[in-house]
């Protein structure tokens, strides 16, 4: 039989905490033997799911001093300590986030018993038990109506141009499979005039990418500072015209994403699902001219129901914005921006 048992009864209940708001109870100790002890108490948070573990450290408190424990008797520990202020608990789709308190009873010459207790963390702006996820994710984009114009599109097609490394290596590619054309077309070669052909489609593709990439060099992107769950996040995009050209519409999708680690090194896996994808497009339909500055605003709303921003070593759940801004008889060009989102 072991020398006592352990047991965390927290003074509120059900055990729901706001960010530093004061955390009271006590620990039970049921002892079977007579013996010394020091009970000390931490908490901490820890992710579970399909990921590998995350944790915040434990910082370990003394709530008691040297107590003389009897056989047969029950003893009430009181605590007191103010609750952390972030993160927030979570219930998602790959991951949940869950703090604990831990109580453990520090005995001479014999294994500490340990006893843990889970608690809720959860924003004052958040009612008891709102947030929950999907059991299924968002496959389709949903464009609820606006004041000002607008029409449901497919998913954004995300076409970055080529910067700094990337573009010279790409552009090192072209030079070596139009050399391999000549070298083709000295040698009487299918496979090397092959070469060369995929060399210039490559090169077309690079000089288009590059050229999208210049008429938006001075993009500009903003949005609410702190938004909160619930909020309406404000995205206001900007840019002055470098080139002249057609523009149909601009448009800003949000979307809350999960991200997790299972294994590592090279049996890692890594899995992602989307939440509450939506966004709204505003038409413009003429002609831009050089210099010209467009400035809009583009309201968002964040669910009240999702979750906040979290980042840990496997275990991630972020807010992005795609703009895509869709001209006439060119590709679109698409930018994403990961906004941190309050509790």
């Amino acid at each position: 039989m072991s020398r006592c048992d352990l047991d965390i009864k927290f003074a509120k209940s059900p055990p729901v905490f706001h960010p530093d708001e004061i955390i009271e109870g006590h620990v039970v100790v049921e002892a079977h033997k007579d013996f010394e002890g020091v009970v000390y108490f931490d908490y901490q948070w820890r992710t579970h799911g399909r990921g590998n573990t995350d944790s915040s450290g434990r910082s370990q408190s003394v709530i008691s001093d040297q107590v003389q424990f009897q056989a047969g008797k029950i003893y009430k520990v009181p605590f007191q300590f103010k609750a952390p202020s972030s993160p927030v608990s979570y219930r998602g789709y790959y991951f949940n986030v869950d703090w604990y308190l831990r109580a453990e009873l520090d005995v001479a010459w014999a294994i500490n018993p340990r006893k843990e207790a889970a608690f809720i963390l959860e924003s004052e702006r958040t009612a008891a038990g709102s947030k929950a996820v999907p059991s299924k994710p968002a496959t389709d984009s949903k464009w609820p109506k606006k004041p000002y114009q607008t029409q449901p599109r497919k998913a954004l097609t995300k076409l970055h141009a080529p910067t700094g490394g990337s573009g010279g290596i790409l552009m090192g590619s072209v030079a070596v499979l139009t050399l391999s054309g000549i070298v083709g077309i000295v040698t009487l070669s299918w496979f090397w005039f092959f070469m060369a052909l995929l060399g210039m489609v490559l090169g077309i593709y690079i000089v288009i990418k590059t050229m999208i990439h210049l008429k938006f060099e001075n993009l500009r992107i903003r949005f609410t500072p702190y938004p909160h769950l619930g909020d309406q996040l404000d995205c206001h995009i900007s840019f002055d015209a470098e080139r002249a050209f057609y523009l149909h519409h601009i448009s800003a999708e949000l979307s809350m994403v999960e991200t997790v680690t299972s294994g590592h090194g090279t049996n890692s896996t890594t899995y992602s699902k989307s939440f509450f994808k939506e966004g709204y497009l505003q038409e413009f339909e003429r002609a831009i001219q050089k210099g010209e500055h467009i400035d809009v605003k583009i309201p968002l709303q964040i669910p009240a129901d999702g979750g906040a921003s979290f980042t840990a070593t496997d275990n991630q759940l972020e807010w992005i914005v795609n703009v895509d801004i869709v001209l006439k008889q060119w590709p679109d060009f698409a930018k994403a921006s990961e906004v941190w989102i309050n509790p």
